[in-house]
Protein backbone atom coordinates (compact mmCIF):
# COMPACT_ATOMS: atom_id res chain seq x y z
CA UNK A 1 0.00 0.00 0.00
CA UNK A 2 1.40 3.50 -1.34
CA UNK A 3 2.12 6.03 1.99
CA UNK A 4 2.93 9.02 1.58
CA UNK A 5 4.93 11.03 4.15
CA UNK A 6 3.91 14.75 4.93
CA UNK A 7 6.83 17.30 6.57
CA UNK A 8 5.47 19.82 8.68
CA UNK A 9 8.27 22.25 9.43
CA UNK A 10 8.29 24.28 12.17
CA UNK A 11 8.75 28.59 12.09
CA UNK A 12 10.07 29.87 9.52
CA UNK A 13 10.22 26.55 7.52
CA UNK A 14 12.90 24.44 6.90
CA UNK A 15 15.70 25.76 4.69
CA UNK A 16 18.12 23.80 2.42
CA UNK A 17 20.03 21.71 4.70
CA UNK A 18 17.70 20.66 6.85
CA UNK A 19 17.41 16.69 7.16
CA UNK A 20 12.87 17.68 6.30
CA UNK A 21 14.12 19.73 2.91
CA UNK A 22 16.78 16.91 2.07
CA UNK A 23 14.15 13.72 2.86
CA UNK A 24 11.51 15.53 0.49
CA UNK A 25 13.84 15.98 -2.17
CA UNK A 26 15.38 12.40 -2.16
CA UNK A 27 11.72 10.61 -1.82
CA UNK A 28 8.96 11.53 -4.01
CA UNK A 29 6.73 10.08 -1.49
CA UNK A 30 7.42 12.88 0.74
CA UNK A 31 5.57 16.13 0.13
CA UNK A 32 6.22 19.42 2.57
CA UNK A 33 2.72 20.98 3.74
CA UNK A 34 2.85 24.60 2.77
CA UNK A 35 1.66 27.24 5.40
CA UNK A 36 0.49 30.62 4.48
CA UNK A 37 2.57 32.48 7.27
CA UNK A 38 5.68 30.60 8.50
CA UNK A 39 6.83 33.81 10.83
CA UNK A 40 3.67 34.71 12.80
CA UNK A 41 1.19 32.19 12.25
CA UNK A 42 -2.41 31.25 14.02
CA UNK A 43 -2.82 27.65 15.01
CA UNK A 44 -6.09 26.97 13.74
CA UNK A 45 -4.81 28.41 10.35
CA UNK A 46 -1.82 25.37 10.44
CA UNK A 47 -4.34 23.14 11.46
CA UNK A 48 -6.76 23.82 8.62
CA UNK A 49 -3.92 23.36 6.56
CA UNK A 50 -3.25 20.17 7.70
CA UNK A 51 -6.00 18.92 7.88
CA UNK A 52 -6.46 20.05 3.70
CA UNK A 53 -3.21 18.23 3.19
CA UNK A 54 -4.46 15.34 4.47
CA UNK A 55 -8.06 14.76 2.98
CA UNK A 56 -6.05 15.65 -0.56
CA UNK A 57 -4.18 12.18 -0.02
CA UNK A 58 -6.59 9.65 -1.22
CA UNK A 59 -4.70 6.83 0.97
CA UNK A 60 -2.90 6.62 4.16
CA UNK A 61 0.20 9.09 5.55
CA UNK A 62 2.55 9.56 7.79
CA UNK A 63 3.22 13.28 9.25
CA UNK A 64 6.69 14.19 9.82
CA UNK A 65 7.06 16.88 12.62
CA UNK A 66 9.94 19.26 13.41
CA UNK A 67 9.55 22.27 16.34
CA UNK A 68 6.06 23.87 16.22
CA UNK A 69 5.17 21.42 13.17
CA UNK A 70 5.12 18.81 15.94
CA UNK A 71 3.06 20.70 18.30
CA UNK A 72 0.73 21.16 15.22
CA UNK A 73 0.66 17.31 14.78
CA UNK A 74 -0.99 17.10 18.63
CA UNK A 75 -3.04 20.13 17.80
CA UNK A 76 -4.78 18.64 14.36
CA UNK A 77 -5.28 15.77 16.33
CA UNK A 78 -7.35 16.99 19.10
CA UNK A 79 -9.21 19.04 16.37
CA UNK A 80 -9.72 15.95 13.83
CA UNK A 81 -11.03 14.14 16.64
CA UNK A 82 -14.15 16.81 17.14
CA UNK A 83 -14.44 17.21 13.59
CA UNK A 84 -12.74 15.01 11.15
CA UNK A 85 -12.73 11.98 12.77
CA UNK A 86 -12.30 10.01 9.44
CA UNK A 87 -9.09 11.74 8.58
CA UNK A 88 -7.71 10.51 11.89
CA UNK A 89 -7.97 6.71 10.36
CA UNK A 90 -5.78 8.02 7.38
CA UNK A 91 -2.78 8.01 9.52
CA UNK A 92 -0.44 5.64 10.15
CA UNK A 93 2.37 7.26 12.21
CA UNK A 94 3.88 10.37 13.23
CA UNK A 95 7.75 11.22 13.93
CA UNK A 96 7.70 14.10 16.36
CA UNK A 97 11.14 15.71 16.37
CA UNK A 98 12.64 18.69 18.27
CA UNK A 99 8.84 19.97 19.58
CA UNK A 100 9.55 23.21 21.12
CA UNK A 101 8.06 24.51 24.03
CA UNK A 102 5.91 27.48 23.45
CA UNK A 103 5.61 28.99 27.23
CA UNK A 104 10.05 28.75 27.30
CA UNK A 105 11.67 31.83 27.49
CA UNK A 106 13.07 31.32 23.77
CA UNK A 107 10.07 30.84 21.46
CA UNK A 108 9.32 33.72 19.90
CA UNK A 109 6.61 36.30 19.89
CA UNK A 110 3.92 36.49 17.25
CA UNK A 111 2.44 32.90 16.84
CA UNK A 112 -0.52 32.76 18.08
CA UNK A 113 -3.03 29.45 19.41
CA UNK A 114 0.55 26.81 20.13
CA UNK A 115 -0.07 27.49 23.73
CA UNK A 116 -1.64 25.28 25.69
CA UNK A 117 -0.32 22.18 24.31
CA UNK A 118 -3.28 19.21 23.68
CA UNK A 119 -2.27 16.37 26.38
CA UNK A 120 -4.53 13.81 25.13
CA UNK A 121 -2.94 10.48 24.01
CA UNK A 122 -2.42 10.39 20.24
CA UNK A 123 -4.63 8.23 18.20
CA UNK A 124 -1.88 6.75 16.22
CA UNK A 125 1.66 5.57 16.98
CA UNK A 126 4.30 8.39 17.43
CA UNK A 127 7.91 8.99 18.27
CA UNK A 128 9.20 11.82 19.91
CA UNK A 129 13.01 12.57 19.11
CA UNK A 130 14.34 15.62 21.35
CA UNK A 131 18.00 16.60 22.24
CA UNK A 132 19.92 17.62 25.33
CA UNK A 133 21.02 21.22 24.16
CA UNK A 134 17.84 21.92 22.11
CA UNK A 135 17.62 26.01 23.82
CA UNK A 136 14.06 25.26 22.30
CA UNK A 137 12.46 22.62 25.04
CA UNK A 138 13.83 21.18 27.91
CA UNK A 139 14.48 17.41 27.73
CA UNK A 140 11.94 17.30 30.84
CA UNK A 141 9.97 18.48 28.58
CA UNK A 142 10.21 16.60 25.61
CA UNK A 143 9.65 13.66 27.73
CA UNK A 144 6.79 15.11 29.18
CA UNK A 145 5.09 15.76 25.82
CA UNK A 146 5.84 12.06 25.05
CA UNK A 147 4.38 10.91 27.94
CA UNK A 148 1.11 12.84 27.90
CA UNK A 149 1.03 11.76 24.31
CA UNK A 150 1.72 8.00 24.52
CA UNK A 151 5.00 8.35 21.93
CA UNK A 152 8.17 6.65 21.88
CA UNK A 153 10.78 8.71 23.40
CA UNK A 154 14.09 9.23 21.72
CA UNK A 155 16.99 11.10 23.14
CA UNK A 156 19.43 11.53 20.39
CA UNK A 157 21.87 13.99 22.95
CA UNK A 158 23.95 16.94 22.25
CA UNK A 159 22.41 17.79 19.01
CA UNK A 160 21.30 21.36 19.52
CA UNK A 161 17.91 21.69 17.60
CA UNK A 162 17.96 18.96 15.29
CA UNK A 163 18.03 21.75 12.08
CA UNK A 164 20.18 22.13 9.83
CA UNK A 165 22.43 24.01 11.83
CA UNK A 166 22.99 20.54 13.74
CA UNK A 167 25.29 19.40 11.04
CA UNK A 168 23.28 15.81 10.50
CA UNK A 169 22.83 16.20 6.68
CA UNK A 170 20.00 13.67 5.61
CA UNK A 171 20.17 11.99 9.09
CA UNK A 172 19.87 8.45 8.25
CA UNK A 173 19.04 7.60 11.90
CA UNK A 174 15.68 9.74 11.65
CA UNK A 175 15.55 8.16 8.46
CA UNK A 176 15.40 4.56 10.19
CA UNK A 177 12.93 5.94 12.69
CA UNK A 178 10.13 6.91 9.75
CA UNK A 179 10.75 4.03 8.36
CA UNK A 180 9.90 1.70 11.58
CA UNK A 181 6.75 4.12 11.06
CA UNK A 182 5.72 3.65 7.48
CA UNK A 183 6.90 -0.28 7.75
CA UNK A 184 8.54 -2.33 4.92
CA UNK A 185 8.25 0.44 2.09
CA UNK A 186 10.46 2.96 3.35
CA UNK A 187 12.85 0.34 4.00
CA UNK A 188 13.83 -0.57 0.55
CA UNK A 189 13.49 3.01 -0.41
CA UNK A 190 16.24 3.67 2.00
CA UNK A 191 18.42 0.64 0.85
CA UNK A 192 18.27 2.38 -2.50
CA UNK A 193 19.16 5.88 -1.42
CA UNK A 194 23.04 5.94 -2.11
CA UNK A 195 23.15 9.20 0.38
CA UNK A 196 21.86 7.16 3.18
CA UNK A 197 24.88 4.89 3.28
CA UNK A 198 27.20 7.34 4.65
CA UNK A 199 26.58 8.34 8.35
CA UNK A 200 27.68 10.59 10.67
CA UNK A 201 28.02 9.54 14.76
CA UNK A 202 28.79 12.35 17.18
CA UNK A 203 29.77 11.14 20.71
CA UNK A 204 29.15 12.45 23.85
CA UNK A 205 30.26 11.17 27.49
CA UNK A 206 28.29 7.58 27.15
CA UNK A 207 29.44 7.09 23.73
CA UNK A 208 29.39 3.20 23.07
CA UNK A 209 32.36 1.11 23.37
CA UNK A 210 32.07 0.58 19.37
CA UNK A 211 31.78 4.05 18.84
CA UNK A 212 34.94 5.04 21.19
CA UNK A 213 36.42 2.77 19.92
CA UNK A 214 36.14 3.73 16.42
CA UNK A 215 37.01 7.19 17.43
CA UNK A 216 40.21 6.13 18.62
CA UNK A 217 41.56 3.97 15.94
CA UNK A 218 40.91 6.57 13.75
CA UNK A 219 42.03 9.34 15.26
CA UNK A 220 45.62 7.05 15.92
CA UNK A 221 45.78 6.44 12.32
CA UNK A 222 45.48 10.29 12.12
CA UNK A 223 48.38 10.33 14.30
CA UNK A 224 50.29 8.16 12.48
CA UNK A 225 50.11 10.10 8.95
CA UNK A 226 53.07 11.76 7.90
CA UNK A 227 53.00 15.38 8.45
CA UNK A 228 51.52 14.05 11.99
CA UNK A 229 54.67 12.15 13.08
CA UNK A 230 56.44 13.03 15.78
CA UNK A 231 55.28 16.73 15.99
CA UNK A 232 52.20 15.62 18.14
CA UNK A 233 53.94 14.24 21.40
CA UNK A 234 51.03 13.72 23.51
CA UNK A 235 49.09 11.48 21.30
CA UNK A 236 48.99 8.03 22.70
CA UNK A 237 47.32 10.09 25.95
CA UNK A 238 45.40 12.17 23.85
CA UNK A 239 43.84 9.23 22.06
CA UNK A 240 43.27 7.11 25.33
CA UNK A 241 41.47 10.52 26.89
CA UNK A 242 39.01 10.39 23.82
CA UNK A 243 36.12 11.51 23.98
CA UNK A 244 37.73 14.46 26.21
CA UNK A 245 38.04 17.46 25.23
CA UNK A 246 35.81 17.00 22.79
CA UNK A 247 32.77 17.51 24.58
CA UNK A 248 30.00 20.36 24.52
CA UNK A 249 29.30 22.63 25.50
CA UNK A 250 32.79 23.49 24.34
CA UNK A 251 33.98 20.55 21.95
CA UNK A 252 32.38 17.99 19.50
CA UNK A 253 33.74 14.80 18.24
CA UNK A 254 32.13 12.83 14.85
CA UNK A 255 32.96 9.54 13.56
CA UNK A 256 31.94 9.03 9.77
CA UNK A 257 30.62 5.71 8.39
CA UNK A 258 30.42 4.40 5.02
CA UNK A 259 28.09 1.38 4.51
CA UNK A 260 28.39 0.75 8.39
CA UNK A 261 32.29 0.85 8.14
CA UNK A 262 34.04 3.74 9.80
CA UNK A 263 35.72 5.76 7.24
CA UNK A 264 36.83 9.38 8.75
CA UNK A 265 36.49 11.33 11.66
CA UNK A 266 36.52 15.16 13.02
CA UNK A 267 36.48 17.23 15.63
CA UNK A 268 35.65 20.86 17.33
CA UNK A 269 37.91 22.66 20.24
CA UNK A 270 37.22 25.68 21.98
CA UNK A 271 39.56 28.01 21.48
CA UNK A 272 38.12 31.71 22.90
CA UNK A 273 34.69 32.69 23.68
CA UNK A 274 34.01 33.73 19.96
CA UNK A 275 35.83 31.02 17.96
CA UNK A 276 36.53 27.41 17.51
CA UNK A 277 39.13 25.30 16.35
CA UNK A 278 38.43 22.37 14.01
CA UNK A 279 40.92 19.72 14.37
CA UNK A 280 41.85 15.85 13.75
CA UNK A 281 39.87 16.00 10.61
CA UNK A 282 40.73 12.40 8.56
CA UNK A 283 39.57 10.24 6.33
CA UNK A 284 41.11 6.50 5.20
CA UNK A 285 42.25 5.91 1.66
CA UNK A 286 39.87 3.73 0.99
CA UNK A 287 36.90 6.63 1.27
CA UNK A 288 38.50 9.20 -0.68
CA UNK A 289 37.20 11.07 -4.11
CA UNK A 290 33.56 10.22 -2.56
CA UNK A 291 32.92 13.65 -1.25
CA UNK A 292 33.30 12.61 2.26
CA UNK A 293 35.72 14.78 3.63
CA UNK A 294 33.53 17.84 2.19
CA UNK A 295 30.63 16.19 3.87
CA UNK A 296 32.46 15.74 6.95
CA UNK A 297 34.02 19.25 7.07
CA UNK A 298 30.24 20.75 6.00
CA UNK A 299 28.82 18.74 9.42
CA UNK A 300 31.77 20.50 11.35
CA UNK A 301 30.74 24.19 10.21
CA UNK A 302 27.19 23.29 10.75
CA UNK A 303 27.99 22.31 13.97
CA UNK A 304 30.42 25.14 15.24
CA UNK A 305 27.09 27.15 13.96
CA UNK A 306 24.98 26.01 16.13
CA UNK A 307 26.81 26.05 19.18
CA UNK A 308 27.15 29.87 18.77
CA UNK A 309 30.82 30.09 17.69
CA UNK A 310 31.37 32.98 15.22
CA UNK A 311 34.65 32.00 13.51
CA UNK A 312 36.04 28.44 13.12
CA UNK A 313 39.96 28.61 13.04
CA UNK A 314 42.09 25.37 11.62
CA UNK A 315 46.20 24.72 10.89
CA UNK A 316 46.89 21.89 8.65
CA UNK A 317 50.28 20.60 6.55
CA UNK A 318 51.42 22.45 3.42
CA UNK A 319 51.96 18.63 1.55
CA UNK A 320 48.26 18.85 2.17
CA UNK A 321 47.00 20.41 -1.38
CA UNK A 322 43.68 18.41 -1.53
CA UNK A 323 42.87 19.85 2.13
CA UNK A 324 44.15 23.43 1.46
CA UNK A 325 41.76 22.89 -1.81
CA UNK A 326 38.91 21.98 -0.07
CA UNK A 327 38.98 24.40 3.03
CA UNK A 328 39.30 27.11 0.23
CA UNK A 329 36.16 25.78 -1.61
CA UNK A 330 34.12 25.91 1.54
CA UNK A 331 35.24 29.62 1.96
CA UNK A 332 38.39 29.63 4.84
CA UNK A 333 40.77 32.05 3.67
CA UNK A 334 44.51 32.03 5.04
CA UNK A 335 45.33 34.00 8.45
CA UNK A 336 48.80 34.06 10.50
CA UNK A 337 49.70 32.24 13.23
CA UNK A 338 46.87 32.49 15.28
CA UNK A 339 48.41 30.91 18.63
CA UNK A 340 51.98 29.29 20.07
CA UNK A 341 53.24 26.48 19.97
CA UNK A 342 52.30 25.53 16.08
CA UNK A 343 55.21 24.21 13.28
CA UNK A 344 56.88 27.42 11.59
CA UNK A 345 55.79 25.63 8.37
CA UNK A 346 51.93 25.56 9.37
CA UNK A 347 49.17 26.90 7.27
CA UNK A 348 46.46 28.42 9.26
CA UNK A 349 43.09 29.42 8.01
CA UNK A 350 39.69 30.97 9.38
CA UNK A 351 36.43 30.92 8.29
CA UNK A 352 33.52 33.79 9.18
CA UNK A 353 30.40 31.55 10.08
CA UNK A 354 26.78 32.62 9.68
CA UNK A 355 24.31 33.98 13.08
CA UNK A 356 21.72 30.70 12.77
CA UNK A 357 19.45 32.79 10.75
CA UNK A 358 17.40 31.33 8.00
CA UNK A 359 15.37 34.99 7.71
CA UNK A 360 15.69 38.49 8.79
CA UNK A 361 16.00 37.99 12.69
CA UNK A 362 14.51 34.24 12.59
CA UNK A 363 16.07 31.08 13.19
CA UNK A 364 14.73 27.57 12.30
CA UNK A 365 12.12 26.61 14.73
Amino acid sequence: MTVTTLILPGLYDSGPDHWQTLWERADDTCHRVVQRDWATPRCREWVDTLTEAIAAVPHEVVLVGHSTGSLLVAFWADHAARHAPALLARVRGALLVAPCDPDGPAYPPGPEGFSPVPQAPLPFPSIVVASTTDEYVTLACARAFAESWGSRFVDIGAAGHINGASGFGAWPEGWALLESLHGGEAAARAQASPDRTFVLHWLDAHASPALLGAARTLVREYAAMPHTVGRWHTAEADIAALPHPFLAPAGALLVAYDNATPAGCGALLEFDADAVEMKRVYLRDAYRGRGHGERICRALIARATAMGYRRLLLDTAPELHAARSLYTRLGFVPIPHYRDGLLPDALCYALDLPARHVGAGATER
